[in-house]
């Protein structure tokens, strides 16, 4: 049942998937090692910076390194500020990207990653939101740019590559 209604975000089952998975999640950060301090202010941190990178919540790591001196502890080292950002990682409060060809780079929101980014490129066609189309296999940077506006269409595309949605190729 609930993979017949997978598409349909909004259906009973769905709803119910989610809630389960949201008490589970607040049950094991209960049952959970103790947090330092600065993974609870980072964490309360997390709505406001959402907010203020709403389009694009996505920073290279000296960005957030940046952010977090300025607005949470000035005084952060950065092995600390690595263990408590994988923290917040593994609890599917932020992504942190430490590996492969992007670098060190922090998704201030997963939504926007699962949702905005990575949605419109497996949608099904018969979906209301621009997707990304294509009959030959290949995206275009105009093809990017026509679904996500004015986001910096090189970015979406590293991204999509790190996550082995697409590769970059030359053309013929």
């Amino acid at each position: 049942s609930l993979c017949r209604r997978r598409r349909h975000p909004q259906s009973r089952d769905v709803k119910a998937l989610r809630l389960y998975l949201g008490q589970v999640r607040e049950k094991m950060l209960e049952l959970g090692p103790r947090t330092p301090r600065l993974c609870g202010a980072l964490a309360a941190a997390l709505p406001l910076w959402r907010q203020r990178f709403y389009e694009f919540p996505v920073l290279p790591w000296p960005d957030y390194v940046s952010l977090v001196e300025r607005e949470v502890n000035p005084l952060v080292g950065a092995e600390k500020l690595k263990l408590v950002t994988k923290y917040l990682n593994d609890s599917g409060d932020l992504i942190y990207i430490d590996r492969g060809a992007l670098g060190n780079l922090v998704v201030l929101d997963p939504n926007f990653l699962c949702s905005d980014l990575i949605g419109p490129a497996l949608a099904p066609e018969e979906t209301k939101r621009p997707r990304i189309r294509s009959m030959t296999g290949r995206i275009t940077v105009r093809e990017i740019k026509r679904v996500y506006g004015n986001l910096n269409a090189l970015s979406i595309l590293r991204l999509f590559e790190h996550f082995e949605l697409c590769r970059s190729c030359k053309e013929p």
